[in-house]
C-alpha cells in the first residue's frame, strides 16, 4: 500500500498540523493556547471580532480563513471532530471587546453543540457575542426520491408505448433533483457578506 502521508505520532497529529501551518505563514498566523489559530496582526479593538470553530483535516478550512479581512480566530478540534465548548468559550473570552464578537458556526451537530455550550457560558460571563449559522448545501433527500419516481414513471410509459421497440424513444426525463440552493462558492460569498454586514452594524 502506497504511503499517502507522514505521521510521527497520531496522538500529536493535530498539534503538529497546526504548528506546521503557523510556521508556513508566520506573518499571517499565530497559535494561541495550542488550538486557537489567530491573526498574527490583530485588527483594531474597535472592530467586531469574527471567530469560528471546526475539526481539522479539512485544510485549508477552517484555519485557512484566518487573516486580514476574514476571520480573527479559528478554534481547531481533532481530525474531523469539533473542538470542545470550553475551548470555544476560551476564544470568545480572548476576543471579547465592546464592539462584540461574531461566532460563525457550521451546521454540523458537533460544531453546534460546542457553540451552544460556549454561548451559554458567554452569556453567563456577560460577553457581547452573536452567532451566525452557515447552513449545509446538501439537497434534501425528498428531491432525490422525486427524481427516482420520475425515472420509474418514464420507464413504465416507455414500456406501455404502442410503438415498436425499434422506433420508440423514451420521453425526456425532467430533472426534479436540480438543486435550488446556491452553489458552494456563492453560499460562502453570501455568508461572508452577511458576516461583514453584521460586523459593521
Amino acid at each position: 500500500m502506497a504511503m499517502k502521508k507522514f505521521i510521527n505520532d497520531p496522538a500529536n497529529l493535530t498539534s503538529e498540523l497546526l504548528d506546521g501551518l503557523v510556521q508556513c505563514y508566520p506573518n499571517q498566523l499565530a497559535l494561541k493556547n495550542e488550538r486557537i489559530v489567530v491573526r498574527a496582526n490583530p485588527k483594531p479593538a474597535d472592530k467586531v471580532a469574527i471567530v469560528t470553530l471546526g475539526g481539522t483535516g479539512h485544510e485549508p478550512a477552517l484555519e485557512g480563513f484566518v487573516g486580514e479581512g476574514m476571520l480573527d480566530a479559528s478554534v481547531a478540534g481533532d481530525i474531523f471532530a469539533a473542538p470542545g465548548g470550553e475551548k470555544v468559550f476560551e476564544a470568545l473570552e480572548m476576543f471579547n471587546r465592546p464592539a462584540g464578537v461574531l461566532l460563525v458556526t457550521l451546521n454540523h451537530n458537533g460544531d453546534r453543540m460546542s457553540a451552544n455550550k460556549a454561548l451559554r457560558k458567554a452569556a453567563k460571563a456577560g460577553l457581547n457575542v452573536k452567532e451566525i449559522v452557515i447552513h449545509e448545501d446538501a439537497p434534501p433527500r425528498r428531491r432525490a426520491r422525486a427524481s427516482t419516481r420520475s425515472s420509474r414513471s418514464a420507464r413504465s410509459s416507455t414500456r406501455a408505448s404502442p410503438r415498436s421497440p425499434s422506433r420508440s424513444r423514451p420521453p425526456p426525463i425532467r430533472r426534479t433533483d436540480r438543486r435550488s440552493a446556491r452553489s458552494t462558492t456563492t453560499r460562502w460569498k453570501w455568508a461572508w457578506a452577511s458576516t461583514a454586514r453584521a460586523a459593521a452594524a
